[in-house]
């Protein structure tokens, strides 16, 4: 907590320390954020409507398990237990972290912003992808209302914070190990979503992990906006861009939340009764939650490197 706590304020000039602006919008629209993806959240996780598991025919001819369960019982049983995972994550440690970095951006905290700015764009992440990839539930509205309320706050943010060019004090920050774990980070979901797409297209048979669904939503967002801004992140680091270590703790952030939401989906998913091989189960926990340790560690150095003042604006 303490790394988040500091009084921005700064002599500048020879003048006497100024105290950092916030925007109320910002702040207002991250506590609705905050209670919508409480009761998003809560319903996803606790709901109890619909009945046993059903087997469903998709528009590929494959018979793909539906959950039959709760909110999402008209995903399969993979997704919607997915999605519940990703709940429990929510209320356990996106809102309270959403509201404790929001009390401290309000106070003129940059660390409270730049906290604020990774938990916001996990949630939009994860409504983006509730509002156009899970089938139609009784919570759409909210997911666009979460979805719109995320976009916002999101860009808002980011373009108060990109514009103090001495948010970061590159000074000791890593730089060249830094720039090549983003482009791991770019790499593995490149090679991950797109090899069994190129594969499939060679076969004319589905992607596997089409299931139910008409498209591939999350492959999309991926490959679309979390690749090139690893890939834009690598390339403003490697060249000492202070507004480069600001799209990388993004993506750090991102990654830190991500990691752990999917060994808590992938819990979900078995107590679903998924079927996995056992290297399907432990090798993407090993692996992500190895991932978001090495993400941890630079956003820890990051913490540390963020200026206590806003830098003057280009």
């Amino acid at each position: 907590m303490s790394m988040i706590a500091e009084p921005v304020s700064a002599k500048i000039d020879g003048q006497a320390p100024t105290r950092t602006t916030t925007s109320p919008w910002i702040t207002a629209l991250s506590l609705v954020i905050a209670v919508l993806a409480l009761v998003a959240a809560g319903t996803g996780l606790f709901w109890s409507g619909g009945e046993a598991a059903y087997s469903f025919t998709s528009l590929h001819g494959e018979e793909v398990e539906l959950l039959g369960e709760g909110i999402y019982r008209n995903d399969s049983a993979f997704k919607g237990a997915g999605n519940q995972g990703a709940d429990a994550l929510i209320l356990a440690l996106a809102v309270p972290a959403l509201l404790v970095s929001t009390l401290f951006y309000s106070r003129g905290s940059v660390r409270g912003g730049l906290v604020l700015l990774g938990v916001l764009c996990y949630l939009l992440y994860v409504y983006v992808s509730l509002a156009t990839g899970t089938a139609y539930n009784e919570l759409f509205l909210l997911y666009i209302a979460l979805f719109s309320a995320g976009f916002f706050a999101f860009v808002l943010l980011i373009q108060e914070l990109w514009g103090r060019v001495e948010l970061f004090s590159t000074v000791g920050l890593p730089r060249h190990a830094l720039s090549v774990f983003l482009l791991v980070c770019a790499a593995l979901p490149a090679y991950v979503w797109l090899e069994p797409i190129v594969r499939s297209l060679g076969s004319g048979e589905p992607p596997a992990l089409l299931d139910h669904n008409t498209t591939l939503v999350t492959e999309a967002l991926d490959v679309a906006l979390i690749v090139p801004a690893n890939l834009l992140a690598a390339a403003l680091v490697w060249r000492r861009n202070p507004r480069g270590y600001l799209l990388a703790w993004v993506m750090l952030a991102f990654l830190v939340l991500i990691s752990m939401g999917v060994a808590l989906q992938t819990a979900f998913q078995v107590s679903a009764g998924v079927d996995f091989a056992p290297g399907e189960i432990y090798g993407p926990i090993t692996g992500f939650l190895t991932v978001g340790a090495v993400a941890m560690y630079f956003v820890v150095r990051l913490l540390r490197g963020a200026a206590l003042h806003p830098g003057p604006v280009r």
